[in-house]
């Protein structure tokens, strides 16, 4: 027995019994491919010791598990940013969650960036935009552009943007920065700077990889080859052969019926003419984009959908959905005179983190969401939290006790307190549920090799694994609208890694209760009667506790994607909502917080 084994034997068994889960741990760090089956690994392996460690109550404190395989997780995750850190980027390929994107005011100091602005530039609260790696010939069009937005003989949205390129290394392509007013009602406008794109999208990459037949890995090719890479560039950067690549690429010649790479880009940009590329990152010229300076100094991104004038509602994005699958809504939201305000949360699209301890950061949300409605003159409001968003909602309504008149939470969580309501989520949902609970030191690297996955092509995958066992959910994924704003919401909340899912995944995953004790408002639950996250049966449990403020929408058809497939019955539950006391916005523009929005 191994009681009986001496302390050698103990660790020789430990390492065998392991065997498959620290292949799988080393194999993810290399090949991004392989992380579903290094997600089934470490599922068996948790899944077995938290049956064995844990009870049913999980209503005491918290428990974290302890086993001698999870110490190899962390050595992982440091193996795996070592890697990304000596690619310089994570990739090259399609699917890239982000742009660098920044903000320089008149004088050229910058006032906001983005995570890969930070990453690909060093750039920090005292950098000005001559450290940017600019050649010298260029930087008179920089000055040019800079002293233009003081220049008030024409309005700064009426003026050009300034293309300018950064000098590349030999067989890379070179990065080009679009530089453009940014408007700042009441005060100068910024000059934004944001990467180039080639083009190259999720929607072209699927249309291709679909239509012609082609591999997942040749379709990584193209991308590269269409983003202005050599093959030879490619193959030092991924550690391959180039002969392997040129086998590929006349793979990818035949299925196309190309002759020459100069003709396959040709055709891959003809067919990209066509398609609606679904970009998650255009949002900077974006009309119905905003920005808000909170104070802090952080910047707050929020949407405006429907009419400017409409009734006011809040929306609060969860963990994988984004701001962006609200354009479904906007039809109805015009019809029935209601305007939802989007915030994106820190860390997620192109918010700035906010530097709180974990557990203090639904205070924070809250804070920040109240400053932007004073802004906007918004008193009152109710608030939509959707999925993960549902525990921000019950902490905006604790904080602004008289500003939320009712929470709407759509495919919402509910207080964990059982662990029979972790074990009935999908396969991958309850093994992420699982580590964010029982083993979080893990979490990071589980959640950082599943970000590479998606930026190495993977995203479609990705989704796919969540919704493996959910049929409502496959079939409203069946609707090419809902998939593509479904692979929008990942990349959206995976745009500056994993942070922001790794501070969803350790609220959602507790009880928070004394949220729901913190508010009194009335309370609706719009839920599918099929989610494969969130037990319905556990929602209607839920909203028994206090049936006279709380009420149930189930949707007998719908799973956890009810808002993409049933958008109708949100707005119902608006407009009873607003019908008798609807707030609008009253912006002014000298408002003395900033709100900005970028030029059209």
């Amino acid at each position: 027995m191994k009681d009986s084994a001496s302390p050698a034997a103990q660790t020789d068994q430990e390492l065998a019994s392991d065997a498959t889960l620290l292949q799988a741990i080393y194999e993810t760090a290399l090949l991004p491919d392989r992380y579903d089956a290094f997600m089934d690994a470490w599922q068996a392996r948790l899944s077995a010791i938290v049956e064995a460690q844990i009870s049913s109550d999980l209503t005491r404190a918290d428990r974290t598990l302890h086993d001698p395989s999870f110490a190899y997780l962390e050595t992982s995750l440091q193996v795996l940013l070592a890697l990304d850190r000596g690619r310089g980027q994570i990739t090259p390929f399609s699917d890239r969650p982000g742009r660098a994107r920044m903000a320089f005011s008149p004088d050229g100091a910058a006032v906001w960036y983005n995570g890969r602005a930070q990453e690909q530039f060093g750039l920090s609260r005292n950098s000005t935009i001559h450290h940017l790696p600019f050649a010298a010939t260029l930087r008179p069009r920089l000055q040019e552009a800079l002293a233009a937005l003081c220049d008030g003989t024409n309005r700064p949205e009426e003026r050009s943007p300034v293309v300018l390129n950064l000098a590349a290394a030999n067989g890379a392509a070179q990065r080009f920065m679009v530089a453009r007013p940014m408007l700042q009602p009441g005060s100068p406008p910024l000059l934004l700077l944001e990467e180039g794109s080639s083009g190259w999208s999720a929607c072209l990459a699927e249309n291709l990889r679909d239509g012609f037949g082609l591999t997942p890995r040749e379709t990584e090719i193209l991308g590269a080859v269409c983003d202005g890479k050599t093959l030879s560039f490619i193959a030092q950067e991924q550690g391959r052969k180039v002969s392997t690549l040129r086998s590929q690429m006349k793979s990818i010649l035949r299925k196309t019926g190309t002759s020459s790479q100069a003709q396959l880009v040709t055709l891959v940009f003809s067919i990209a003419a066509y398609l609606d590329p679904s970009d998650p990152e255009s949002d900077t010229s974006e009309k119905g984009l905003w920005h808000h300076t909170l104070p802090d100094d952080r910047t707050m991104p929020y949407h405006v959908f429907g009419p400017e004038t409409g009734r006011v509602a809040l929306f609060i994005h969860g963990m994988l959905d984004g701001v962006r699958l609200l354009r479904l809504l906007e039809p109805l939201l015009f019809a029935n005179d209601i305007c939802i305000i989007a915030p994106h949360r820190p860390g997620f699209g192109t918010a700035p983190a906010c530097d709180r301890p974990m557990a203090d950061l639904p205070r924070a949300v809250a804070e920040d969401i109240l400053h932007l409605a004073d802004n906007l003159g918004v008193s009152t409001f109710p608030v939509i939290g959707h999925m993960a968003g549902s525990v921000h909602a019950f902490e905006l309504a604790a904080r602004g006790q008289d500003r939320v008149s009712t929470i709407i939470n759509v495919s919402g969580g509910v207080p964990i307190r059982s662990i029979a309501q972790l074990r009935h989520m999908s396969r991958r949902q309850r093994t992420v549920a699982y580590t964010a609970r029982f083993a979080p030191a893990a979490l990071p690297l589980i959640l950082h090799a599943g970000i590479r996955q998606i930026e190495y092509g993977g995203v479609q995958e990705f989704i796919a694994a969540l919704y493996d066992d959910a049929p409502a959910d496959q079939r409203s994924l069946g609707n090419p609208e809902i998939r593509a704003l479904v692979a929008e919401g990942v990349q959206f909340a995976t745009a500056q890694g994993y942070q922001g899912f790794q501070s969803d995944s350790y609220q959602v995953v507790r009880d928070w209760s004394q949220l729901v004790a913190g508010s009194t408002c009335p309370v609706t639950l719009i839920h599918g009667r099929h989610d494969p996250v969130v037990l319905c049966q556990s929602v209607e449990d839920f909203a028994a506790q206090q049936p006279a403020r709380m009420a149930t929408l189930i949707a007998e058809q719908e799973g956890q994607l009810v808002l993409y497939s049933r958008p109708d019955i949100l707005i119902g539950a608006l407009q009873r909502v607003l019908q008798d006391n609807g707030d609008r916005m009253s912006r002014t523009m000298n408002s003395t917080f900033t709100t900005t929005a970028p030029a059209a």
